[in-house]
């Protein structure tokens, strides 16, 4: 019963993407043959949707669309976002100070998921949607937040993780990527230079809010990134500490 659940749930969020993917009304054989599922259980889903006023069919038989109640909800949603409410200012400003694209992200199972992302107003810059995730060996938000953790959470999470080389820099070795994490530690922040995409460079920092570790990044093309290297890790050391003295504040205790 858990996994038909887990598979509806799975199957209702595939149908959004696949509306934003396409980006029209969509019949019910297309809906079918882009969900890869039987034209019964699709119809059931549409039905199900339309009822609870997320779906509408545009014109008699001519295909269906969602309504704006998603939209709605994930407002009201977006308003009380605790992690985001905090953090997403301090993301802007050190947008504008490096001119790159920053992003925040935190841990999820050995992956790291992006919670938010403020692009750079750079005609090239690195693009990733809110909600993707990522290798946390080939990531300077992972390396960083998995810096931070205790010796015991780092080596149950070592064994577990998946080792695959995205180019020819990647670390795939544990004794050299836990020699890079010692150092991460040591100088307080972390880096993926041209390990996870060809061309492209990171610098990331960790820092810890209701008991959870998170990490925020700058990210932007190696030729622009390299040259301005010190700088940029000089503004997201500042960035930190004025969130981390945010986070006091937000908590009842004083920065001092």
């Amino acid at each position: 019963m858990e996994n038909k659940l887990v598979s509806l749930v799975a199957r209702t969020l595939d149908l959004f993407q696949l509306f934003s993917d396409e980006a029209r009304p969509l019949s019910l054989t297309e809906i079918a043959r882009g969900l890869d599922a039987p034209a019964s259980s699709t119809l059931a889903l549409v039905r199900t949707l339309i009822v609870k006023g997320y779906l509408y069919e545009t014109r008699r038989r001519s295909g269906y669309f969602p309504t704006r109640k998603m939209l709605a909800l994930c407002h009201s949603i977006d308003k009380v976002d605790p992690i985001f409410e905090m953090t997403h200012g301090f993301l802007e400003e050190l947008r504008d100070a490096t001119e790159e694209t920053t992003t925040l992200a935190k841990l999820r199972d050995t992956e790291v998921i992006y919670l938010d992302v403020v692009q750079s107003r750079r005609s090239i810059v690195y693009t990733v949607a809110i909600g993707d995730t990522r290798a946390i060996h080939a990531n300077s938000l992972g390396k960083a937040i998995f810096s931070a953790l205790e010796p015991e959470e780092q080596k149950s999470l070592l064994g577990k993780m998946q080792w695959n080389r995205l180019t020819p820099d990647t670390i795939v070795d544990k004794k050299k990527f836990m020699k890079e994490m010692a150092e991460s530690t040591e100088r307080g922040w972390a880096a993926n230079v041209n390990e996870s995409v060809a061309g492209l460079a990171a610098i990331a920092m960790p820092f810890r809010l209701v008991s959870e570790w998170y990490a925020i990044a700058v990210v932007g093309p190696m030729d622009r990134m390299n040259p301005r290297w010190s700088e940029h890790v000089e503004h997201l050391a500042v960035t930190l500490s004025r969130l981390k003295a945010a986070v006091l504040l937000h908590e009842g205790r004083s920065p001092g």
